[in-house]
């Protein structure tokens, strides 16, 4: 992954604070939609359109029902000037070295970042990607991205 530095601005958005957001445009997305052949969720092109970029403040996610806890380190860039991995370059990587899965958009970060938040554009679904473990490298975590985002919590740690 690419040297991180912090640029953008700060952003209220889903109940949370976020720093360093770089807000994609109609034309940002749409470049997206032509390179990978997809229609993006709707849910998905807001959240880029506003965090694009960004870190929350409140950045742990828990839920019971997919035994899940993790921290989201950042919303992937759409634009290269943030000098960090965009959703593009993302999405290749995943595809050519670990087989991401047709209909699988990567949009974040784990805050190790080495794992990858997915939605799956069919289901609607948040699908957390892990790179070391082969066996089991897509796992549901949320039933929407946006029920995902607003669950972010301040760590309990």
């Amino acid at each position: 992954m690419k040297k991180q530095k912090m640029s953008g601005k700060d952003v209220f958005a889903y109940d949370n604070n976020w720093s360093a957001c770089t807000p994609a445009s109609e034309g940002d997305i749409a470049k997206i939609e032509k390179a990978l052949s997809v229609k993006l969720p709707k849910e998905l092109k807001t959240l880029l359109m506003t965090c694009a970029g960004g870190r929350p403040k409140n950045n742990f996610y828990q839920n019971d029902e997919y035994d899940i806890e993790v921290g989201l380190a950042q919303i992937l860039p759409v634009k290269n000037e943030a000098k960090r991995d965009t959703v593009l370059e993302v999405h290749k990587q995943l595809t050519d070295v670990l087989e991401l899965p047709d209909g699988l958009i990567p949009f974040a970060e784990d805050t190790g970042h080495a794992n990858a938040f997915c939605v799956n554009i069919k289901s609607g679904k948040v699908v957390y990607w892990l790179h070391d473990e082969p066996d089991r490298r897509a796992r549901e975590v949320c039933g929407s991205l946006k029920a995902f985002i607003s669950g972010l919590t301040e760590c309990p740690y």
